[in-house]
């Protein structure tokens, strides 16, 4: 009889959590970047993630500079810069609700489905990315 495979622990799920919201921020950084970024919309925040928490901040804080984007009444996120600014912020908040639930799914072991989506999601959102990026 093979025994049963030992479930992750609460340390390796918020490792890989983080690992992954991490590495899909700095995608995100790098198109926002390319696009470019002006003083009226609120800072993109560069603070290291080091608890599950960071992440539930670094996610409203992006839906809220979502949600500002078509509110600037400046010129450099009408139009062009602003569609894809917001769009990739959207993009990248699918991606890490993703990686949220697969954290919270694993504890249970059904999270296999989910893990799928998510390394599909993280390549579209990396393909995506990189279309912008690198032309």
């Amino acid at each position: 009889m093979t025994a049963m495979p030992t479930p992750p622990t609460a340390a390796d799920i918020n490792t890989a959590l983080l690992a992954t919201v991490t590495r899909s921020r700095n995608w995100l950084a790098t198109v926002l970047n390319e696009v470019g970024w002006c003083e009226h919309l609120p800072p993109w925040p560069a603070d290291t993630l080091t608890a599950p928490a960071d992440i539930y901040l670094l996610h409203a804080h992006a839906l809220a500079i979502q949600h500002t984007i078509p509110q600037v009444t400046c010129p450099c996120h009408r139009g062009w810069r602003g569609v894809l600014a917001t769009e990739a912020i959207r993009r990248w908040r699918i991606l890490v609700d993703y990686a949220l639930s697969c954290a919270l799914l694993a504890p249970a072991g059904n999270a296999e489905d989910l893990h799928a989506r998510l390394r599909d999601e993280q390549a579209a959102f990396r393909r995506w990315a990189s279309v912008l990026v690198d032309g």
